[in-house]
């Protein structure tokens, strides 16, 4: 009876692992996708503030108020341990990618704020940068999406 019961259990245990995985690998997902939207988001508030001269209400924006672009990119960074596979090296691949291309862009933009002659083709070339940005957002979205994934 013994052995009867040893191999539904022993299903019963690898059922939940791989749930347990399959769990990992969603809610790992679903971090990189709120990371990458709230990131988007972000940028799309960058590049107004870079359009309006960093003023606010009639001042200058302050480097603590910059602060908000940079922690953000700080906590997209630490989020969860990656599941391992072809799948997740693909996606964390893009994301890495993405969230270089997002500092490049908060410091390019941050350099800009601090610069005393700000030229039109610096903010030509932020807003470019910023497209490029969504894009790709929009490309890791749709991979995140996919229903190859």
């Amino acid at each position: 009876m013994r052995a009867g019961l040893g191999r539904p259990v022993l299903l019963a245990a690898l059922a939940a692992a791989v749930a347990a995985g399959a769990c990992r690998m969603s809610d790992h997902r679903a971090r990189i996708e709120t990371n990458v939207t709230l990131l988007s988001q972000l940028s799309d508030k960058l590049t107004d503030y870079c359009r309006a001269g960093f003023e606010l209400d009639g001042r200058e924006l302050t480097s603590e108020e910059m602060g908000e672009f940079y922690y953000a990119l700080k906590r997209a960074r630490g989020h969860a341990p990656r599941p391992g596979g072809a799948e997740a090296d693909l996606v964390d691949k893009d994301y890495e990618e993405f969230l270089t291309a997002y500092e490049n862009f908060v410091r390019a933009a941050d350099l800009y704020r601090l610069s005393r002659e700000r030229s039109a083709a610096t903010l030509d070339s932020l807003v470019r940068e910023h497209a490029a940005l969504r894009r790709h957002a929009d490309s890791l979205l749709a991979l995140l999406h996919s229903p190859h994934r």
